[in-house]
Protein backbone atom coordinates (compact mmCIF):
# COMPACT_ATOMS: atom_id res chain seq x y z
CA UNK A 1 0.00 0.00 0.00
CA UNK A 2 1.20 3.44 -0.42
CA UNK A 3 2.04 5.74 2.44
CA UNK A 4 0.20 8.94 3.78
CA UNK A 5 3.54 10.64 2.86
CA UNK A 6 3.97 9.52 -0.82
CA UNK A 7 0.39 10.35 -1.44
CA UNK A 8 0.14 13.74 0.13
CA UNK A 9 4.08 14.42 -1.76
CA UNK A 10 1.84 13.87 -5.46
CA UNK A 11 -1.06 15.71 -4.52
CA UNK A 12 -2.57 16.98 -8.11
CA UNK A 13 -2.78 20.62 -8.82
CA UNK A 14 -5.77 22.43 -8.89
CA UNK A 15 -6.21 22.57 -12.28
CA UNK A 16 -8.28 19.57 -14.39
CA UNK A 17 -5.53 17.02 -15.77
CA UNK A 18 -5.80 13.95 -17.96
CA UNK A 19 -5.14 11.38 -15.20
CA UNK A 20 -5.74 7.49 -15.96
CA UNK A 21 -6.12 4.46 -14.25
CA UNK A 22 -2.25 3.18 -13.59
CA UNK A 23 -2.33 0.86 -10.26
CA UNK A 24 -4.59 -0.82 -7.54
CA UNK A 25 -3.03 -1.51 -4.39
CA UNK A 26 -5.48 -4.81 -2.35
CA UNK A 27 -4.89 -5.77 1.31
CA UNK A 28 -6.57 -8.69 2.36
CA UNK A 29 -10.37 -7.56 -0.10
CA UNK A 30 -12.39 -10.25 -0.78
CA UNK A 31 -10.06 -12.83 -2.42
CA UNK A 32 -6.60 -11.14 -2.30
CA UNK A 33 -5.44 -12.51 0.47
CA UNK A 34 -2.31 -9.42 2.34
CA UNK A 35 -1.12 -7.38 0.47
CA UNK A 36 -1.20 -7.30 -3.44
CA UNK A 37 -0.71 -4.87 -6.64
CA UNK A 38 -1.94 -5.14 -10.12
CA UNK A 39 -0.98 -3.24 -12.73
CA UNK A 40 0.65 -0.90 -13.94
CA UNK A 41 -1.88 -0.62 -16.42
CA UNK A 42 -1.35 0.83 -19.96
CA UNK A 43 -2.43 3.97 -20.95
CA UNK A 44 -4.38 2.69 -24.14
CA UNK A 45 -6.13 -0.66 -23.59
CA UNK A 46 -5.37 -3.44 -21.04
CA UNK A 47 -6.75 -6.68 -21.07
CA UNK A 48 -7.20 -9.18 -17.80
CA UNK A 49 -7.30 -12.68 -18.83
CA UNK A 50 -7.84 -15.79 -16.08
CA UNK A 51 -9.78 -18.73 -15.28
CA UNK A 52 -12.74 -18.57 -13.16
CA UNK A 53 -12.16 -17.34 -9.33
CA UNK A 54 -8.92 -15.91 -10.04
CA UNK A 55 -10.01 -12.30 -8.99
CA UNK A 56 -11.00 -10.41 -12.25
CA UNK A 57 -14.21 -9.48 -10.81
CA UNK A 58 -12.74 -8.69 -7.60
CA UNK A 59 -10.54 -6.68 -9.63
CA UNK A 60 -12.95 -4.76 -10.65
CA UNK A 61 -14.88 -4.37 -7.50
CA UNK A 62 -11.91 -3.38 -5.70
CA UNK A 63 -11.84 -0.15 -7.83
CA UNK A 64 -15.85 0.07 -7.39
CA UNK A 65 -15.39 0.04 -3.70
CA UNK A 66 -12.19 2.31 -3.58
CA UNK A 67 -14.23 4.96 -5.54
CA UNK A 68 -17.29 4.97 -3.03
CA UNK A 69 -19.28 3.39 -5.75
CA UNK A 70 -22.86 2.17 -4.18
CA UNK A 71 -23.21 -1.68 -3.26
CA UNK A 72 -24.78 -2.92 -5.43
CA UNK A 73 -21.97 -3.37 -7.39
CA UNK A 74 -20.23 -4.70 -5.05
CA UNK A 75 -22.23 -8.41 -4.88
CA UNK A 76 -21.92 -8.19 -0.79
CA UNK A 77 -24.46 -7.81 1.08
CA UNK A 78 -22.50 -5.91 3.82
CA UNK A 79 -18.55 -4.71 4.49
CA UNK A 80 -17.72 -7.47 6.39
CA UNK A 81 -18.31 -9.70 3.49
CA UNK A 82 -15.65 -7.80 1.29
CA UNK A 83 -12.73 -8.65 4.32
CA UNK A 84 -10.79 -11.73 3.43
CA UNK A 85 -11.11 -14.54 5.23
CA UNK A 86 -7.48 -15.21 6.13
CA UNK A 87 -7.81 -11.52 7.73
CA UNK A 88 -7.49 -11.21 11.74
CA UNK A 89 -8.29 -7.98 12.35
CA UNK A 90 -11.73 -7.39 10.40
CA UNK A 91 -9.68 -4.73 8.14
CA UNK A 92 -9.72 -4.42 4.27
CA UNK A 93 -8.17 -1.62 2.11
CA UNK A 94 -7.89 -0.73 -1.44
CA UNK A 95 -5.97 2.09 -3.08
CA UNK A 96 -6.11 3.47 -6.42
CA UNK A 97 -4.06 5.53 -8.51
CA UNK A 98 -4.17 7.63 -11.09
CA UNK A 99 -1.16 8.89 -13.11
CA UNK A 100 -0.57 11.20 -15.96
CA UNK A 101 -0.10 9.56 -19.16
CA UNK A 102 4.29 9.77 -19.39
CA UNK A 103 3.81 12.58 -16.41
CA UNK A 104 4.90 12.55 -12.89
CA UNK A 105 1.61 13.76 -10.88
CA UNK A 106 -0.84 11.34 -9.52
CA UNK A 107 -3.51 11.25 -7.55
CA UNK A 108 -3.99 8.37 -4.98
CA UNK A 109 -7.59 7.15 -3.85
CA UNK A 110 -8.15 4.98 -0.92
CA UNK A 111 -10.84 3.19 1.22
CA UNK A 112 -10.67 1.23 4.18
CA UNK A 113 -12.75 -1.26 5.91
CA UNK A 114 -11.72 -0.88 9.80
CA UNK A 115 -13.43 -3.54 12.20
CA UNK A 116 -15.53 -5.22 9.64
CA UNK A 117 -18.16 -2.33 9.85
CA UNK A 118 -17.19 1.20 8.97
CA UNK A 119 -15.30 2.14 5.98
CA UNK A 120 -13.05 5.49 6.03
CA UNK A 121 -12.29 6.86 2.68
CA UNK A 122 -9.25 9.33 1.67
CA UNK A 123 -8.07 11.13 -1.40
CA UNK A 124 -4.70 12.68 -2.04
CA UNK A 125 -3.77 12.16 1.66
CA UNK A 126 -6.99 14.10 2.83
CA UNK A 127 -9.86 12.17 4.84
CA UNK A 128 -13.40 13.21 3.24
CA UNK A 129 -16.52 11.72 3.72
CA UNK A 130 -19.00 10.30 0.36
CA UNK A 131 -20.33 13.50 -1.07
CA UNK A 132 -16.59 15.11 -0.49
CA UNK A 133 -15.09 12.28 -1.78
CA UNK A 134 -17.53 12.54 -4.65
CA UNK A 135 -17.09 15.93 -5.22
CA UNK A 136 -13.68 15.62 -5.20
CA UNK A 137 -13.63 12.95 -8.19
CA UNK A 138 -15.68 14.40 -10.27
CA UNK A 139 -13.67 17.98 -10.14
CA UNK A 140 -10.40 16.16 -10.19
CA UNK A 141 -11.02 13.22 -12.84
CA UNK A 142 -14.29 14.03 -14.33
CA UNK A 143 -16.03 10.86 -12.88
CA UNK A 144 -19.54 10.66 -11.40
CA UNK A 145 -19.45 7.94 -8.95
CA UNK A 146 -23.54 8.01 -8.69
CA UNK A 147 -23.70 6.51 -12.15
CA UNK A 148 -21.42 3.99 -12.12
CA UNK A 149 -22.82 2.50 -16.10
CA UNK A 150 -20.42 5.13 -17.67
CA UNK A 151 -17.25 3.83 -16.60
CA UNK A 152 -18.10 -0.01 -15.39
CA UNK A 153 -19.63 -2.40 -17.16
CA UNK A 154 -20.01 -5.87 -15.22
CA UNK A 155 -20.22 -9.47 -16.90
CA UNK A 156 -23.23 -9.93 -15.90
CA UNK A 157 -24.52 -6.72 -18.05
CA UNK A 158 -22.24 -7.46 -21.04
CA UNK A 159 -24.76 -10.08 -22.54
CA UNK A 160 -27.53 -7.56 -22.13
CA UNK A 161 -25.60 -5.25 -24.28
CA UNK A 162 -24.50 -7.57 -26.81
CA UNK A 163 -28.41 -8.06 -27.69
CA UNK A 164 -29.65 -4.16 -28.12
CA UNK A 165 -30.66 -2.99 -31.06
CA UNK A 166 -28.80 -0.04 -32.50
CA UNK A 167 -30.58 1.79 -31.25
CA UNK A 168 -30.74 1.26 -27.86
CA UNK A 169 -26.91 0.33 -27.85
CA UNK A 170 -26.68 4.05 -28.98
CA UNK A 171 -28.71 5.47 -26.23
CA UNK A 172 -26.73 2.92 -23.94
CA UNK A 173 -23.36 4.56 -25.03
CA UNK A 174 -24.48 7.98 -24.90
CA UNK A 175 -25.19 7.18 -21.40
CA UNK A 176 -22.06 5.61 -21.07
CA UNK A 177 -20.12 8.64 -22.40
CA UNK A 178 -22.27 11.53 -20.55
CA UNK A 179 -23.76 12.71 -24.06
CA UNK A 180 -26.98 11.67 -23.09
CA UNK A 181 -28.37 15.53 -22.48
CA UNK A 182 -26.57 16.40 -25.87
CA UNK A 183 -29.46 14.77 -27.96
CA UNK A 184 -31.88 17.57 -27.48
CA UNK A 185 -29.52 20.01 -28.81
CA UNK A 186 -27.97 17.96 -31.24
CA UNK A 187 -31.86 17.72 -32.43
CA UNK A 188 -32.39 21.26 -32.58
CA UNK A 189 -29.26 21.98 -34.02
CA UNK A 190 -30.48 19.65 -37.00
CA UNK A 191 -33.89 21.16 -37.26
CA UNK A 192 -32.13 24.98 -37.45
CA UNK A 193 -29.90 23.39 -40.19
CA UNK A 194 -32.95 22.38 -42.18
CA UNK A 195 -34.68 25.69 -41.35
CA UNK A 196 -31.44 27.13 -42.65
CA UNK A 197 -30.95 25.33 -45.67
CA UNK A 198 -34.47 26.14 -46.63
CA UNK A 199 -33.40 30.01 -46.14
CA UNK A 200 -30.84 29.48 -48.31
CA UNK A 201 -32.59 27.84 -50.77
CA UNK A 202 -35.44 30.38 -51.02
CA UNK A 203 -32.63 33.13 -51.02
CA UNK A 204 -31.05 31.86 -53.92
CA UNK A 205 -34.61 31.55 -55.70
CA UNK A 206 -34.91 35.73 -54.55
CA UNK A 207 -31.37 36.29 -56.01
CA UNK A 208 -32.36 34.30 -59.01
CA UNK A 209 -35.58 37.18 -59.76
CA UNK A 210 -32.91 40.19 -58.39
CA UNK A 211 -30.53 38.96 -61.27
CA UNK A 212 -33.21 39.06 -64.02
CA UNK A 213 -34.42 42.12 -62.21
CA UNK A 214 -31.04 43.10 -62.95
CA UNK A 215 -30.62 42.77 -66.13
CA UNK A 216 -34.31 44.48 -67.28
CA UNK A 217 -33.28 47.69 -65.66
CA UNK A 218 -30.11 47.83 -66.40
CA UNK A 219 -30.44 51.51 -67.99
CA UNK A 220 -32.11 51.85 -65.26
CA UNK A 221 -29.13 51.30 -63.16
CA UNK A 222 -26.76 53.76 -65.25
CA UNK A 223 -29.38 56.51 -65.13
CA UNK A 224 -29.09 55.78 -61.44
CA UNK A 225 -25.28 55.67 -61.34
CA UNK A 226 -24.89 58.96 -63.65
CA UNK A 227 -27.50 60.67 -61.03
CA UNK A 228 -25.49 59.61 -57.84
CA UNK A 229 -22.69 61.03 -59.72
CA UNK A 230 -24.48 64.11 -60.35
CA UNK A 231 -25.38 64.19 -56.30
CA UNK A 232 -21.93 63.74 -55.41
CA UNK A 233 -20.28 66.40 -58.22
CA UNK A 234 -22.63 68.80 -56.63
CA UNK A 235 -22.25 67.94 -53.13
CA UNK A 236 -18.66 68.04 -53.73
CA UNK A 237 -19.27 71.89 -55.55
CA UNK A 238 -21.70 72.40 -52.40
CA UNK A 239 -18.72 71.79 -49.77
CA UNK A 240 -16.22 74.12 -51.50
CA UNK A 241 -18.55 76.75 -51.85
CA UNK A 242 -18.97 76.41 -47.78
CA UNK A 243 -15.35 76.20 -47.09
CA UNK A 244 -14.58 79.46 -48.99
CA UNK A 245 -17.47 81.10 -46.91
CA UNK A 246 -16.32 79.76 -43.65
CA UNK A 247 -13.15 81.06 -44.41
CA UNK A 248 -14.52 84.43 -45.08
CA UNK A 249 -16.44 83.79 -42.21
CA UNK A 250 -13.54 83.53 -39.96
CA UNK A 251 -11.64 86.41 -41.75
CA UNK A 252 -14.43 88.56 -40.92
CA UNK A 253 -14.81 87.65 -37.10
CA UNK A 254 -10.52 88.28 -37.23
CA UNK A 255 -11.20 91.92 -38.13
CA UNK A 256 -13.96 92.12 -35.48
CA UNK A 257 -11.61 90.85 -32.90
CA UNK A 258 -9.48 93.03 -33.83
CA UNK A 259 -11.56 96.23 -34.20
CA UNK A 260 -13.69 95.26 -30.56
CA UNK A 261 -9.86 94.50 -29.39
CA UNK A 262 -9.30 98.56 -30.34
CA UNK A 263 -12.20 100.02 -29.46
CA UNK A 264 -11.67 98.37 -25.65
CA UNK A 265 -8.51 99.61 -25.40
CA UNK A 266 -10.05 103.27 -26.79
CA UNK A 267 -12.87 102.83 -24.04
CA UNK A 268 -10.13 102.18 -21.22
CA UNK A 269 -8.12 105.13 -22.00
CA UNK A 270 -11.17 107.28 -22.31
CA UNK A 271 -12.20 105.38 -18.73
CA UNK A 272 -8.28 106.74 -17.70
CA UNK A 273 -9.28 110.01 -18.56
CA UNK A 274 -12.65 110.23 -17.39
CA UNK A 275 -11.40 109.33 -14.17
CA UNK A 276 -8.53 112.14 -13.86
CA UNK A 277 -10.88 114.31 -14.63
CA UNK A 278 -13.33 113.17 -11.68
CA UNK A 279 -10.37 113.50 -9.27
CA UNK A 280 -9.46 116.62 -10.67
CA UNK A 281 -12.99 117.93 -9.99
CA UNK A 282 -12.81 116.46 -6.78
CA UNK A 283 -9.68 118.31 -5.84
CA UNK A 284 -11.53 121.59 -7.38
CA UNK A 285 -14.34 120.71 -5.39
CA UNK A 286 -12.10 120.22 -2.33
CA UNK A 287 -10.50 123.61 -2.90
CA UNK A 288 -14.19 125.89 -3.20
CA UNK A 289 -15.48 124.28 -0.16
CA UNK A 290 -11.97 125.30 1.92
CA UNK A 291 -12.36 128.21 0.50
CA UNK A 292 -15.86 128.70 1.21
CA UNK A 293 -14.70 128.35 4.92
CA UNK A 294 -12.06 130.62 4.51
CA UNK A 295 -14.42 133.06 3.47
CA UNK A 296 -16.95 132.18 5.97
CA UNK A 297 -14.52 132.72 8.44
CA UNK A 298 -13.49 136.15 7.19
CA UNK A 299 -16.81 137.37 6.94
CA UNK A 300 -17.26 136.08 10.74
CA UNK A 301 -14.00 138.45 11.52
CA UNK A 302 -15.15 141.54 9.25
CA UNK A 303 -18.60 141.53 11.61
CA UNK A 304 -16.35 140.51 14.75
CA UNK A 305 -13.89 143.88 13.51
CA UNK A 306 -17.20 146.04 12.75
CA UNK A 307 -18.64 145.73 16.17
CA UNK A 308 -15.28 146.06 17.95
CA UNK A 309 -14.96 149.34 15.44
CA UNK A 310 -19.14 150.12 16.36
CA UNK A 311 -17.94 150.04 19.88
CA UNK A 312 -14.34 152.11 19.75
CA UNK A 313 -16.85 154.66 18.69
CA UNK A 314 -19.25 154.95 20.76
CA UNK A 315 -16.58 154.85 23.13
CA UNK A 316 -14.52 157.64 20.92
CA UNK A 317 -17.60 159.85 21.29
CA UNK A 318 -17.94 158.99 25.13
CA UNK A 319 -14.25 160.23 25.57
CA UNK A 320 -14.95 163.61 23.56
CA UNK A 321 -18.43 163.89 25.67
CA UNK A 322 -16.38 163.65 29.03
CA UNK A 323 -14.02 165.93 27.76
CA UNK A 324 -16.20 168.91 27.46
CA UNK A 325 -17.56 167.87 30.33
CA UNK A 326 -14.15 168.17 31.94
CA UNK A 327 -13.19 171.24 29.87
CA UNK A 328 -16.77 172.87 31.28
CA UNK A 329 -15.54 171.54 34.81
CA UNK A 330 -12.20 173.20 34.45
CA UNK A 331 -14.28 176.82 33.49
CA UNK A 332 -16.47 176.36 36.20
CA UNK A 333 -13.41 175.84 38.39
CA UNK A 334 -11.52 178.85 36.95
CA UNK A 335 -14.05 180.85 37.52
CA UNK A 336 -14.62 180.02 41.30
CA UNK A 337 -11.49 180.09 41.58
CA UNK A 338 -11.33 183.67 40.39
CA UNK A 339 -13.87 184.51 42.83
CA UNK A 340 -12.27 182.92 45.22
CA UNK A 341 -9.46 185.06 44.85
CA UNK A 342 -11.33 188.09 44.89
CA UNK A 343 -12.86 187.46 47.98
CA UNK A 344 -9.26 186.58 48.85
CA UNK A 345 -7.76 189.55 47.89
CA UNK A 346 -11.15 191.34 50.11
CA UNK A 347 -10.04 189.46 53.40
CA UNK A 348 -7.47 189.48 55.55
CA UNK A 349 -4.14 187.82 55.89
CA UNK A 350 -5.33 185.00 58.33
CA UNK A 351 -8.27 184.59 56.17
CA UNK A 352 -7.02 184.41 53.26
CA UNK A 353 -4.56 181.91 53.96
CA UNK A 354 -7.49 179.62 55.43
CA UNK A 355 -9.87 180.68 52.12
CA UNK A 356 -6.69 179.92 49.86
CA UNK A 357 -6.45 176.00 51.85
CA UNK A 358 -10.33 175.59 51.88
CA UNK A 359 -10.94 176.55 48.08
CA UNK A 360 -7.82 173.94 47.69
CA UNK A 361 -8.95 170.98 49.26
CA UNK A 362 -12.56 171.87 47.72
CA UNK A 363 -10.90 171.99 44.22
CA UNK A 364 -9.06 168.72 44.94
CA UNK A 365 -12.14 167.21 46.42
CA UNK A 366 -13.85 167.88 43.25
CA UNK A 367 -11.01 166.72 41.10
CA UNK A 368 -10.78 163.19 42.57
CA UNK A 369 -14.80 163.08 42.23
CA UNK A 370 -14.68 163.90 38.72
CA UNK A 371 -11.31 161.29 38.42
CA UNK A 372 -13.63 158.30 40.12
CA UNK A 373 -16.23 159.41 38.00
CA UNK A 374 -14.41 159.24 34.62
CA UNK A 375 -13.03 156.06 35.67
CA UNK A 376 -16.41 154.20 36.40
CA UNK A 377 -17.93 155.55 32.98
CA UNK A 378 -15.05 154.12 31.81
CA UNK A 379 -15.06 150.65 33.08
CA UNK A 380 -18.54 150.59 32.07
CA UNK A 381 -17.83 151.34 28.75
CA UNK A 382 -15.22 148.70 27.54
CA UNK A 383 -16.76 145.85 25.96
CA UNK A 384 -16.43 142.67 26.76
CA UNK A 385 -14.62 139.81 24.51
CA UNK A 386 -15.05 137.42 25.45
CA UNK A 387 -18.47 136.58 24.26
Amino acid sequence: MPSAHESAGRRPPATRLALLLHRVHFKDFKSFAGHVVVGPFDARTTTIVGPNGSGKSCLVEGVCFALAVGSQQLRAPALGSLVNHGSTTGNAAVAVTFAEAGGPRCLVVQRRIVGGCRSECTCAATSMKRDELRHALRRLLALDIDQPERFVVHQTSVMSVASKSPSELLQFLEGVLGTAGLRAGVLEEAARSLELSEAVSSLEEILTVARADKAMHAKSFEAYRALEESRRAFAALQFRHLKRELAFLACSLVSSDARRKAARCTLQEREGVLVSAREGAQAVEGRLKASGAAKTRAHLASSAAGRMLARLREESTRMQLRRKQALASECRTAKAAAAVRMQVHALGEEERTAAIEEAQALATARRSGESLALSEAVLEARPTYGA
